[in-house]
């Protein structure tokens, strides 16, 4: 199933979106929520895969919550960031609970979606998975 555009907000307030096709790069969502307890154990590992995805659109997308305070201890490096995305999107994307880490191919179907924490043995999972290099 090709999934919609991705629509939300940038930290400035102006629109943004991730539309498919996206050429032949493909595209790892990391989906979160700022008081997510879970989100934050995983921030180090998908800090981690967005560092090493070459090739790849890597977006960190807040569905929920404020990010003034999340913002000045996680960081997310050259990724694009939503630091709001529409209801309408999470909805498609069935973004409810985080933190989620979604991988889509060029063309905007969903390749492979890890759901909870990324433990060590997950990680390396998802490395190969995506392509990772260092």
């Amino acid at each position: 199933m090709k999934l919609p555009p991705l629509y939300g907000q940038g930290l400035d307030g102006r629109d943004l979106s991730i539309a498919w096709p996206a050429g032949n790069q493909e595209t790892l969502v990391l989906a979160f929520s700022p008081s997510c307890g879970h989100c934050k154990k995983t921030w180090p590992a998908w800090l981690e895969l967005a560092r090493g995805c070459e090739g790849k659109r890597v977006v960190f997308a807040n569905v929920g919550g404020s990010l003034s305070e999340f913002l000045k201890k996680y960081q997310v490096g050259n990724a694009v960031l939503f630091a709001h995305v529409e209801p309408a999107s999470i909805l498609a994307y069935h973004f409810h609970e985080t933190p989620i880490t979604l991988l889509l191919t060029p063309d905007g179907r969903s390749k492979n979606v890890w759901t909870g924490e990324i433990p060590a043995a997950r990680l390396e999972e998802i490395k190969k998975d995506v392509g990772w290099r260092r």
